[in-house]
């Protein structure tokens, strides 16, 4: 299965950006269809970076404030929603770092995801560049350069997207670049 702009049926997963209700014609959709292809986990899995760097940083900072465990994923793939079998899995800084806990911070984090912590998913795998290259170095920095870009011409010339090479992660990453970039909050049916 993959994506689809619009289609979706029962237990895929359905983003949405931008305003519900009456304005829901500026709305932009993506539905991911379950169960999610194991290429499409490997290779967001893979594109995590290590702990050395700035993404990989942000990503086991945020395992460990936000107790990303992987449980709520864990428990779709049981019921057969993700293809791969057990969970890809990449070691970060000593610690294993699974798809399922990568999946929770996106799909299993609550009802909508602010355009910040797209931007921090975003990082992680080392698909946000800043001012024309994925930021390395562990410099917090970088966190503040992000939040002064207040509107969505500026964050269009600053960043850009560093695609993964696999059709659906790439339109789920895309997902991600562009609720931060029109610094609308990106809501999440499953």
């Amino acid at each position: 299965m993959g994506a689809d702009p619009s289609a979706g049926s029962a237990g895929d997963v359905k983003l949405t950006i931008g305003e519900s209700g009456e304005d829901a014609g500026s709305e932009q959709q993506l539905v991911i269809s379950c169960p999610i292809q194991a290429s499409t986990e490997v290779a967001l899995v893979e594109r995590l970076e290590p702990a050395d760097r700035f993404g990989g940083y942000l990503s086991l900072r945020a395992m460990a404030e936000f107790g990303y465990h992987g449980d709520p994923i864990a428990a779709w793939r049981s019921q057969g929603r993700l293809e791969a079998d057990p969970a890809p899995s990449k070691e970060i800084g000593g610690e294993p770092f699974t798809g399922d806990m990568l999946l929770q911070a996106v799909f299993a984090n609550g009802d909508q995801l602010t355009p910040n912590h797209c931007a921090m998913v975003l990082l992680w795998l080392g698909a946000l560049q800043l001012d024309g290259a994925v930021p390395d170095k562990i410099d917090a920095g970088h966190l503040d350069v992000l939040h002064q870009m207040k509107d969505a011409s500026t964050r269009t010339s600053r960043t850009g997207l560093v695609p993964v090479g696999e059709p659906v992660a790439d339109q789920l990453l895309g997902f991600l670049y562009r609720a931060f970039l029109e610094d609308q909050p990106l809501r999440v049916e499953v």
